[in-house]
């Protein structure tokens, strides 16, 4: 980019961004920069003589404020369709427009009318000073404008920046910005307004509206966007240079400019440039009273200090320089990766708005604008008009890092763009380049990101969209898609769909009662108010103090209204989405199939009285068929057997996320790993209870800590029911069978009165479903090791997979061409490599990648495993069970699940045994103690033997009855449920 500043009064406006003649690609870096010198002629006037220099006579005035600068509308931008090529994606950091000034900008209005008004009286009155008339006019005419209301807020200069930016997009890629709906495009804002409108204005130009999006639309996410507000105050640098001689220099000059006879302070000089800056950025077109007092030369050199601060904050000087846009090259890996595996992807771009940071630190990350030394205080005479790293023209408002995606020739290029102009990223030799390329270095740079930010400016209460991926606990509503809908002129016929149960309450063994957490929570609250400690912002510590254990003992297990308002929700989209197929539902036309849990036949209840609508009789558990041979599993891996999981929970990044949330909570030891899951398992079950409310448990944890819990269960599901366990994979054949015969039979119409079949079991049934189509499979199997390269960018993500209601549909439908069938996970539709628009043709596909692949090893599987009612097999199976089911047992827990009926009376049975043996001692005891004797003791040795045999060492009638009713007893158990 050039930036032509060999200038003197007369001369045309330079453009800020761009130069209008493209260099040789050898000469590439050194066209865009420049030649920003300012000329000997300029300078002499400057500084010598009266012939002072007047601003208010230059046509050409500096424009290059640093991170203040105005962006330019008037330059010619690169951003185009390269040659040859279409486009699939574009990525995109935007900084949101030029602003009003904040408080912390620190322009006082007292203080600056006295400098106005003391220049004036030192020009008119005294006859000192070195301003031109028209320069004082300006000045006497000035009046202070900022108000409180408007600080930080978008300026109307800053809609016409980004609606710029905007429109220029549409008018060069054109094809591509035709492309755009709603629904393809993803809008991230920080939580600052003016974030939030410059997102607001610029997806309105995109959509060629002027009123339909709103803020609504738009995700407001802190972690990725959030602005810098702790500057550091250790900038040496910085420092230094405002104490040295170019500083000097220029406060001199001021001072004499204005007529003072004593020096201005530094703060003044400030004061008066930010003044000066802000009133130009805002008004491009007027004159700046401020910016009087000071020659190019000075503003040259005023420039130089917010370089100095960047770099060192947020660019190639920062050690944690990393920290701010890691969180944004993870996003972006995450979309190269769907990319590469999906060629028609289902969003075509990205945009997110952020601040001066965001941009910097993207920038330092991708190796743009590297000088060959870093900027220092004692080099700015070398570097002042040759220096790559300029704010002005890499970081003026509405200042972007555009990153395009596209098919070349079959193969996918990546082009990187400055402010609309092609910006090569370090190690990069065109402008053009292959995409594995900067995605190896995308890669690298993720390596040497921290895997987890600083956690103490983080405030659950005012984040507006906390974090919502709780891997198989999370609410169906944070996933859902809407996607189910019949392929163009074909009729829907028949859908399979396998449903995990509803929001449920936590297993016993997880000991979340008020009990256990009540102390927990006075804890961190008197470890901030009472000992100082801890990093909880005052809402997260208000919450907290106020919360109440939220539900009632001895629902363990049991499903939430949450999670039957789950299923209700699920049958009413599917009726939406396909209000043909479901206008003539009744009982005889779909077949209702649950596991014997509970929580699983209540959400075929809930879901099928919702699905036949209000004129159907009340569906109860009596018309839900029963099939555990295919709704529940066996003999699962428990997690404390998954070595990679072991590994990541004793992996020095968990080490950190530990000490962070220690620290965070107020503790002066590290927590283990099961007193901080407990605490995340609280806060994760009181979310899925109530979708609208916050935990204040939650605080404990910073989004970053939220998705490395997530992926500790990612990590015990790929190995246990995943990618990673074939044995799960095979326990899936029986349903994978049964769709295949279904679909079977709906294309050779061998039942034609069965319009749908539905089935109801849990995660440990979904996910090894989902494992045996081949949906979500890694590249690479998960690891604890790579979290910070593929942590965000996973296939394997439960939370995506299987939250609660989770479920995987198939739709089949007559067409002109034969039957197709679509499938679904969550109502998100699903492609594969032989079909990848979601519409498989049913001959061929099953033919090729059901028969070959999907049912590959399921040979096995008999119709009678499937086909055949099963429910009279059932209902002797666990006859001697019925009122067992669903106990709350402290041994079953959601890590080691859904044991055979026969296994749960077993357990149940010990149970039993324990608490009868438990009230015989107890009555024995107080036999004993009326009669002054212990069963404990040792029978006197003395006495008769015939009184004192027995283990026990029974001496009565009384205790020889007791133990006889104990056997008994016992006996009875044992009949009961065996």
């Amino acid at each position: 980019m050039s930036l032509d500043v060999n200038v003197t009064p007369g001369t045309p406006k330079p453009p800020i961004l761009a130069k209008n003649v493209v260099a040789p690609k050898s000469e590439c870096h050194k066209s865009k920069m420049g030649d920003t010198r300012i000329s000997n002629k300029e300078i002499g006037a400057s500084v010598h003589g009266q012939t002072e220099y007047c601003y208010a006579q230059d046509d050409n005035p500096y424009l290059y404020f640093g991170t203040k600068s105005p962006y330019d509308i008037k330059s010619t931008k690169d951003i185009s369709v390269p040659s040859g090529c279409s486009i699939l994606y574009v990525y995109g950091i935007i900084r949101h427009g030029t602003r009003y000034p904040t408080e912390s900008d620190n322009l006082k209005q007292d203080e600056l009318t006295q400098l106005r008004d003391q220049i004036v009286k030192n020009h008119e009155t005294d006859k000192r000073g070195k301003l031109c008339t028209e320069d004082i006019e300006l000045l006497k005419n000035w009046k202070y404008s900022w108000v409180t209301s408007e600080y930080g807020k978008l300026t109307d200069q800053g809609i016409v920046d980004v609606e710029g930016v905007a429109d220029r997009m549409v008018k060069k890629l054109d094809e591509f910005a035709k492309n755009i709906e709603k629904d393809k495009l993803t809008l991230r804002t920080s939580s600052k307004d003016r974030c939030k409108d410059s997102a607001i204005k610029f997806a309105n130009v995109l959509y060629k509206s002027s009123s339909d999006l709103d803020g609504n639309k738009i995700k407001v996410d802190d972690g990725m966007m959030r602005e810098n507000d702790n500057k550091k105050s250790d900038n040496q640098e910085l420092e230094k240079f405002k104490k040295s001689d170019a500083m000097a220099a220029v406060i001199t000059r001021v001072s004499e400019r204005c007529g003072y006879q004593t020096k201005l302070s530094i703060d003044q000089v400030i004061m008066m440039y930010k003044q000066c800056v802000f009133e130009k950025a805002i008004k491009p077109a007027d004159k700046a009273a401020f910016c009087t007092p000071f020659t190019k030369v000075d503003m040259q050199t005023m420039e130089y200090p917010d370089d100095l601060e960047t770099y060192y904050e947020h660019g190639p000087g920062s050690s944690t320089k990393k920290d701010k846009s890691c969180p944004m090259i993870r996003d972006v890996l995450k979309v190269f990766s769907e990319l590469e595996n999906n060629a028609n992807p289902s969003q075509i771009a990205t945009f997110n708005f952020g601040h001066s940071s965001s941009v910097c630190s993207l920038i330092a990350n991708l190796g743009m604008r590297k000088d060959d030394e870093a900027l220092r205080s004692d080099n700015f005479e070398k570097y002042k008009e040759s220096r790559k790293w300029r704010t002005s023209l890499m970081n003026p408002f509405a200042s972007n890092v555009i990153m395009v995606v596209s098919k070349c020739s079959g193969e996918l290029k990546v082009s990187t763009y400055n402010n609309e102009r092609y910006e090569r990223p370090q190690g990069f030799d065109s402008d053009l380049v292959p995409y594995k390329t900067v995605k190896e270095k995308l890669q690298a740079i993720v390596k040497e990101c921290p895997a987890v930010e600083s956690t103490d400016e983080y405030c659950y209460s005012l984040d507006n969209n906390p974090y919502g991926y709780f891997g198989t606990k999370t609410p169906y509503s944070n996933v859902r898609s809407a996607q189910i809908a019949p392929p163009t002129d074909c009729r829907v016929v028949y859908v399979w769909g396998l449903i995990r149960h509803g929001t449920r309450h936590a297993n016993k063994d997880k000991e979340l009662t008020s009990e256990t957490l009540t102390p927990i929570r006075d804890e961190i609250i008197a470890n901030h108010r009472q000992h100082n400690r801890g990093q909880l912002c005052n809402d997260d510590l208000t919450d907290l103090q106020n919360w109440n254990f939220p539900w009632e003992d001895g629902l363990c297990g049991k499903i939430m209204p949450q999670g039957l308002r789950d299923m209700e929700n699920i049958a009413v989209n599917m009726k939406r989405q396909l209000p043909d197929f479901f206008r003539s539902a009744s009982k005889d036309k779909f077949i209702i199939q649950s596991s014997t849990k509970s929580r699983c036949q209540e959400s075929a209840i809930a879901f099928t009285n919702e699905l036949y609508g209000s004129t159907a009789t009340e569906v109860d558990e009596n018309n839900i068929q029963i099939n555990n041979n295919m709704l529940r599993t066996q003999g699962r891996k428990k997690a404390a057997e998954v070595e990679e999981l072991n590994k990541f929970k004793n992996s020095i990044l968990m080490d950190n996320v530990l000490s962070q949330i220690s620290s965070r909570l107020g503790y002066t030891a590290k927590l283990n790993f099961e007193f901080v899951y407990k605490l995340y398992d609280q806060c994760v079950f009181e979310k899925a209870m109530n979708i609208r409310s916050k935990s204040p448990f939650c605080a404990a944890f910073t989004p970053d800590h939220m998705k490395i819990m997530e992926y500790c269960e990612d990590l015990d599901t790929y190995y246990t029911l995943g990618h990673g366990e074939s044995k799960f994979k095979e326990q899936a054949c029986p349903l994978v069978v049964d769709l295949y015969k279904k679909l079977e039979n709906v294309q050779t119409k061998q039942n034609p009165s069965v319009s749908g079949n539905f089935y109801f079991a849990n995660a440990q049934i979904l996910l090894p479903v989902l494992t045996k189509m081949g949906l979500f499979r890694d590249a690479q199997p998960l690891t604890s090791d790579d979290y910070a390269t593929r942590g965000e960018s996973r296939a394997w993500k439960t939370s995506l997979m299987s939250p609660f209601a989770g479920n995987i549909m198939a739709v089949a439908s007559e067409c002109t061409n034969g039957m197709s069938v679509s499938f679904y996970v969550n109502e998100a539709l699903l492609t594969f490599p032989s079909c990848p628009d979601g519409r498989c043709l049913w001959q061929s596909f099953k033919d090729g990648t059901f028969k070959n692949e999907i049912m590959k090893d399921c040979n096995a599987v008999t119709e009678s495993d499937t086909a055949k009612d099963v429910k009279a097999k059932e209902e002797e199976k666990s006859s001697n069970c019925a009122n067992q089911k669903d106990k709350c047992n402290p041994s079953r827990t959601e890590k080691d699940p859904c044991k055979d009926v026969k296994e749960d009376s077993k357990e149940t049975l010990m149970d039993e045994i324990k608490k009868t043996l438990k009230e015989i001692i107890s009555k024995m005891e107080n036999q004993a103690a009326d009669s002054g004797k212990s069963v404990k003791k040792e029978p006197d040795s003395s006495k008769d033997s015939s009184k004192g045999s027995g283990a026990a060492g029974l001496q009565s009638m009384e205790f020889q009855t007791i133990f006889l009713v104990a056997l008994f007893t016992i006996v009875g158990l044992f009949r009961k449920f065996i």
